[in-house]
């Protein structure tokens, strides 16, 4: 891994659907005061940002009695100006965290922080601010993409079932489709993609090289040869592919759900038994070649843009071609549907990484699945992250059947996250292209958290069933599974204890296995097992040629010189544009001295009113 000689880096920003924050009555403690100022909004665009033309104004005393069993966290009112702190606070820590739950970033300036501390204040000369002027700012640099795990594809918006139902219905056309030969040799015609946009298709001939009981794995021609090497497979290689999938199919499915035997036929808004429609039918088909034709030699091959992907394009059927209506709806990109059950894997991978390959698989798999059991059974959107959250957590589960390492599972996105969790909102998917597995690492630390604290492969089948999409299908699910009442504001302050390593919200604890597959001799419980994000391997300083010297001056003291691990700790005199969807930014303010009962914490009386603080003392 390459050296990084700064933590910051560039922000921009994706825009989501909100999750409305409420209260919680019996492990925190939030201002009961109200928030009645306004702010204004620009005119919604992808990138989106606040025009403060007016904030919340402190004025506002409040009081948290703290307690280590029930009491670990206070939520700040954007009118508390102060926080009078009572309880056993003696040689405990006390940390501030800025959330974003707005769908529009936040300039740095307008976030509040701490102007003082009563018990604090001989021990923070340097992190006291006195105003807005003396605050330093994370410098807009670059980033080491390298600790942010392998990149995967998520194509344009595709019409809606729902909306494409509610067109008026165009004639039907006599459909009649032959079925192909499932034999190896079999020859046939695939789109695929053609360049580094990924966004241009063109038709290539491509072999059936190996046949499995769920799959056929297709070659395309340009890239098979008697022998792999390079970036093109050999038949070898295909079978392994129908192996992987066949072992996996059902174990998955268990949990995940089907995917769908219906295609949308877009000309007469009807779905239709995939049979009718497509050539493979039933079968799923496993497309080998150079994605994104990026690849360069076998050296740079864990660098090219993607490992695999699945495109819900090719479950649809129309007949209309690059017509001008097709493209003015946008909705051209169908007109390259192959119509069938379709994944795609890169071939440079497919030669040096097989277990890369085939956990991107699994993943791709519940894309798939995910299609099928929220889109067309239940005509609902689910959001990126959401749907990318479950396809690692697939990957998770299913790491030991698959044979795969914690770093070639999503677990190697760690680092990444505790470096660079601030550059994405913990429920957004950021768009760029170079900053997405920014929003792999967010979603997936959150989803395998909430799988670890609450049924594990169980919850994920709750998930899966429920009538929901986005963060209500998560509360759903864990209420049922738990017979709970969380609001997702109760379970986000949680998971805030994890990341400053509490040791009841904590990813290093397995996940509970009351969910097993059983069937012809293989029996599978789903392991979901411990890891610590405190963990030496996944700190900043775990790489190469990396040490605390290196950190930048904005770094936390304690992070810097007392060898605290986890997720980045930032000095309270830090600012930084905070993202959207939940996005967040982790301080520490100080420890307190043995014997210490009260402080009283006062905060800087302006900023976004939409902005939400937390203190935790641990």
């Amino acid at each position: 891994m390459k050296k990084i000689n700064k933590i910051g880096i560039a922000l921009a920003a994706a825009s989501f659907a909100a999750v409305s924050f409420s209260g919680c009555d019996w492990l925190f403690e939030e201002s009961s005061s109200s928030d009645d100022d306004d702010i204004a909004t620009t005119t919604a665009t992808e990138e989106k940002t606040w025009d403060f033309t007016s904030s919340a104004s402190a004025t506002q005393e409040d009081t948290w009695n703290y307690s280590s069993s029930s009491s670990k966290v206070f939520k700040v009112d954007s009118s508390t100006l102060s926080v009078n702190i009572n309880g056993d606070i003696g040689g405990k820590t006390l940390y501030l965290v800025q959330v974003n739950p707005s769908e529009n970033k936040f300039p740095g300036n307008y976030l509040r922080y701490v102007k003082s501390s009563g018990a604090l204040s001989s021990s923070l000369s340097d992190e006291v601010v006195e105003s807005e002027s003396s605050r330093s700012v994370v410098s807009e640099t670059g980033f080491d993409e390298s600790v942010l795990g392998r990149k995967h594809f998520v194509g344009e918006k595709l019409p809606e079932f729902n909306a494409v139902s509610s067109r008026s219905a165009l004639s039907e056309p006599s459909l009649s489709v032959t079925q192909i030969t499932r034999s190896v040799g079999t020859t046939k015609n695939i789109y695929v993609d053609t360049d580094t946009s990924m966004s241009t298709y063109e038709q290539k001939s491509a072999t059936l090289r190996a046949v499995g009981t769920y799959c056929n794995v297709w070659v395309v021609d340009d890239y098979y040869a008697s022998s792999a090497s390079g970036n093109k497979v050999d038949s070898t290689v295909a079978q392994k592919y129908a192996d992987a999938f066949d072992k996996m199919y059902k174990v998955i499915t268990n949990v995940f759900g089907d995917e769908s035997n219906k295609i949308l036929d877009y000309d007469s808004s009807t779905l239709k038994d995939i049979s009718a429609l497509s050539d493979t039918g039933e079968y799923v088909n496993i497309v080998i070649y150079d994605i994104a034709a990026d690849y360069k030699n076998k050296d740079n091959v864990s660098s090219v843009g993607v490992v695999g992907y699945f495109y819900a394009k090719d479950y649809y059927y129309t007949t209309q071609g690059n017509s001008l209506a097709m493209q003015l709806s946008g909705n051209s990109v169908i007109t390259k549907s192959n119509v069938g059950k379709y994944f795609y894997i890169d071939s440079g991978y497919a030669n040096t990484n097989l277990n890369d390959t085939v956990s991107t698989l699994a993943h791709e798999f519940q894309h798939m699945i995910n299609f099928n059991m929220k889109d067309i059974k239940r005509d609902l959107s689910p959001d990126s992250s959401y749907n990318e959250m479950l396809s690692m957590l697939c990957e998770d589960m299913m790491q030991d059947f698959l044979g795969l390492e914690d770093s070639e599972s999503p677990k190697n996105r760690t680092q990444g996250f505790n470096i660079y969790y601030y550059l994405s909102g913990i429920r957004e998917y950021r768009t760029e292209s170079s900053y997405s597995a920014l929003s792999y690492a967010t979603s997936y630390i959150f989803g395998s958290w909430l799988c670890r604290q609450y049924g594990g492969a169980k919850l994920v089948k709750e998930i899966m069933d429920n009538s929901y999409v986005d963060s209500a299908s998560l509360v759903a699910a864990v209420n049922s599974v738990n017979g709970t009442s969380y609001t997702f504001d109760d379970l986000f302050r949680q998971f805030l204890l994890a990341l400053l390593n509490d040791s009841t919200y904590t990813h290093n604890k397995d996940a509970s296995q009351t969910l097993t597959y059983s069937s012809g001799g293989t029996t599978y419980s789903y392991p979901m097992t411990a890891f610590n994000i405190f963990g030496s391997d996944y700190s900043p300083s775990a790489l190469d040629g990396f040490s605390r010297s290196d950190y930048p001056s904005y770094a936390w003291s304690s992070y810097k010189n007392g060898g605290y691990l986890g997720p980045f700790l930032y000095k309270n005199s830090v600012r930084a544009e905070l993202r959207p969807e939940y996005g967040i930014m982790l301080h520490g303010i100080g420890t307190y001295s043995s014997g210490t009962t009260s402080d009283t914490i006062t905060f800087s009386d302006t900023g976004a009113a939409d902005l939400v603080m937390y203190l935790i003392i641990k």
